[in-house]
């Protein structure tokens, strides 16, 4: 396991820190750095590469005892990039030229920079790339790079970017790739275009709807062979050492950062981002943004799902008070860091990085983030690394050995969706994400693993028993085909309104004309307003009563062969029914967005009772159900299990119940945070496992073979 801290935004700490710094870190038991490689400060002038400070500090990591990963900051362009090439710059929506500015948080680079679609400035951007990678590449403690920070390149920009005359070049030619003719354009957009020039990208939202999600299904796109030619050209430098790459949108809950005018995933997509790189990450920074446990943990599962089979880590976790301007945020007390530090090892994270030692000197960020910052927490959060980094280090083969089972609840997510909500609404409307975040929230609170799936890759979908489909206005074909035909071999799919209703190009498609929704039986009569003054609609189910939450619209059901299961005010507003060996349960609202706008225990309770009744419920179950207060994982490490287990709540005595094999035949197992023995009884079936929370305490509780 990786525990590691950002050090050196050049030129910040100075020289004369490093030393006792790096001794500080070492002492508290970290086993690596995370330092920024900026382009515009390795290379001041065309061709002249100053690397002094970045050798003297690796070699001092080195000597410290420390490894180093080099984050290679190539979207910091120098500023001598616009004066060699005047004719690399963005052009905004409007078509003006982009006047790059030094980051507000950085204090050297130019952003947004030379584009790079521009040749020139791809070619030195990559030149940049090799050239450090060669320069470090037999360094003997480098553990990795990461090739790109946060995915970031529209930033400081005052419009949506870009529509200079490269990108218009490379989106034609991504336009001729994908539909081979201008005839196949024309028939899928509805056009009569005579040439390709003719072909316009959708600059802003509230314009013609096909045109603007294609653009952005372009920039998506281009961020990612974006990615894969800062690794390709790393990798021709340094072929042997690992490459990342992290992420600070996640994509199936986020649509952008704080630039207002990103587009939709412009960013990319985290699940096609992945597959670029040996391993990917995320920026976590709960305190800051105010993050429940819930949220938190559905930023690291999301990004978890992305990585797929490659490696996943937190690469930025908040290391003290966040600083956005002149003013006082949070402080991040030890414990509550701790609980974020294993959260992440719990749900899969082969590594965790601060964001940052030391507080940062530089614009808005002054005097926030580090571990060693000055909120008041600083010796505490220390102390509590020490501890935690002696168990990494007692336990490493038994951490790094740790698998969480598969989850058998899914949860989907639409590109396309995204793109669509934005190509009308911009940043006023959050449906989309909001739906998906809504029921990831929701599934943490009932304390049921889970995964992400993307359209774009849903792989196979055999191992899970129920898979959740939120906001689904669009569903491309492939997937509309997979999800199909699992539910027809027995699966259960809960679908929210007007599934199917939109095709990939934005254009609204008559009930009858949904491939999707007519196969699998999902007819309504079509939206309606909520009555005013209703947010939800009262259930009785299988005994569990409550109100379901409702957003967006409400679309009475017309499903003939269906059991009602909620009612609303114009007809059935739930029903199930079945398709195939499976089940379709179809809701005609939008409660996972309800939901992520305020938590409602009957929507919590109906979800649990429906998850119950076709065998999504998790095999695991705790006495204190609230996935707000008690967070676990569970998984194996060779022949024994673990269970990771964090408490935001007081002091409690928990059981935890599960099959008879996962317990140990001598009944006992270990916490290897406390020392504490674990008691465990087996009776029939069942294995119950009695564990003392601390309050605030993080648990990993080891049961052997």
């Amino acid at each position: 396991m990786l525990l590691a801290s950002e050090y050196y935004r050049p030129p910040f700490p100075e020289r004369r820190r490093w030393r006792q710094d790096l001794k500080e870190m070492r002492s508290a038991g970290l086993n690596a750095i995370y330092t920024w490689a900026t382009w515009a400060w390795i290379e001041p002038a065309p061709g002249e590469f100053v690397f002094d400070d970045f050798d003297d500090l690796i070699s001092e990591t080195g000597s410290a005892g420390l490894g180093v990963i080099v984050n290679t900051i190539a979207e910091l362009n120098p500023y001598w990039i616009h004066l060699e090439h005047p004719d690399s710059h963005h052009v905004d929506h409007r078509g003006r030229p982009v006047e790059s500015t030094t980051l507000s948080y950085s204090p050297v680079g130019l952003v947004p920079g030379g584009c790079f679609d521009h040749p020139v400035v791809r070619e030195l951007s990559g030149r940049f790339l090799e050239e450090i990678g060669r320069r470090y590449a037999g360094t003997d403690h480098l553990v990795a790079w990461d090739c790109w920070n946060e995915i970031r390149w529209n930033v400081q920009t005052e419009g949506h970017i870009c529509f200079c005359p490269h990108t218009l070049r490379a989106y034609r030619s991504w336009l001729l790739d994908r539909y081979g003719d201008l005839d196949t354009l024309n028939a899928a957009w509805r056009r009569r275009h005579r040439t390709w020039e003719e072909v316009l990208p959708g600059k802003q939202p509230e314009r013609n709807w096909t045109e603007t999600i294609v653009f952005q299904e372009f920039l998506a796109w281009r961020t990612a062979e974006q990615l894969s030619f800062r690794a390709e050209r790393l990798r021709a430098g340094d072929p042997d050492h690992q490459i990342v790459a992290h992420s600070v949108v996640v994509a199936p809950i986020q649509t952008r950062s704080e630039n207002p005018w990103e587009q939709a995933l412009s960013r990319g997509n985290d699940f096609e981002l992945a597959g670029r790189v040996d391993a990917f990450g995320v920026s976590l920074f709960p305190a800051w943004f105010h993050k429940s446990p819930a949220e938190t943990s559905a930023r690291i599962e999301a990004t978890r799902s992305a990585a797929g089979d490659r490696p996943f880590w937190v690469c930025e976790l908040q290391g003290g008070s966040a600083k956005s301007g002149i003013g006082v945020l949070d402080p991040v007390p030890a414990d509550l860091q701790q609980r974020w530090i294993w959260l992440s090892y719990g749900r899969g994270a082969r590594g965790v990085s601060f964001w940052c030692w030391r507080d940062e000197v530089f614009g808005r960020e002054s005097s926030g983030f580090g571990v060693t910052g000055n909120d008041g927490h600083a010796e505490a959060r220390v102390e509590a690394l020490k501890n935690t980094t002696a168990v990494l280090r007692e336990h490493r083969g038994l951490l790094d050995a740790y698998a969480p089972d598969p989850a058998c609840v899914a949860v989907v997510f639409e590109p396309l969706n995204h793109q669509l909500e934005w190509a009308q609404s911009g940043i006023d409307e959050q449906a989309s994400p909001d739906s998906v975040g809504g029921y990831l929230a929701a599934l943490e609170r009932l304390q049921t693993p889970y995964d992400v799936v993307a359209t774009s890759r849903l792989g196979d979908l055999s191992g899970y028993r129920v898979i959740v489909l939120p906001w689904p206005l669009v569903v491309r074909p492939a997937a509309a085909e997979a999800l199909a035909a699992w539910v027809e071999a027995g699966g259960t799919l809960l679908v929210e309104t007007e599934a199917d209703a939109h095709d990939e190009h934005g254009f609204f498609r008559y009930a009858d004309e949904r491939p999707f929704a007519v196969r699998l039986g999902i007819t309504g009569l079509g939206r309606r307003q909520i009555p005013h003054g209703s947010v939800s609609a009262e259930f009785d189910h299988a005994g569990v009563r409550g109100d379901l939450p409702l957003a967006g619209w409400i679309e009475p059901l017309d499903i003939p062969d269906g059991e009602t299961l909620v009612d609303g005010p114009h007809g059935p507003l739930m029903v199930r029914r079945p398709a195939g060996a499976g089940t379709v349960i179809v809701l005609g609202t939008h409660a996972g967005r309800a939901y992520r706008a305020a938590r409602s225990v009957g929507f919590e309770h109906l979800l649990g009772a429906l998850l119950a009744e076709h065998g999504g419920s998790p095999a695991l179950r705790c006495s204190m159900p609230d996935g707000e207060v008690v967070q676990w994982r569970t998984g194996r490490s060779g022949d024994a299990r673990l269970l990771f287990v964090t408490n935001a709540g007081a002091q409690a005595d928990v059981t935890f119940s599960g099959p008879v094999e996962w317990l140990p035949e001598g009944g006992a197992g270990r916490d290897l945070l406390t020392g504490r023995a674990v008691t465990a009884h087996r009776s029939g079936d069942e294995a119950t496992l009695q564990v003392r929370l601390d309050a605030g305490g993080s648990h990993v509780i080891l049961l052997p073979a």
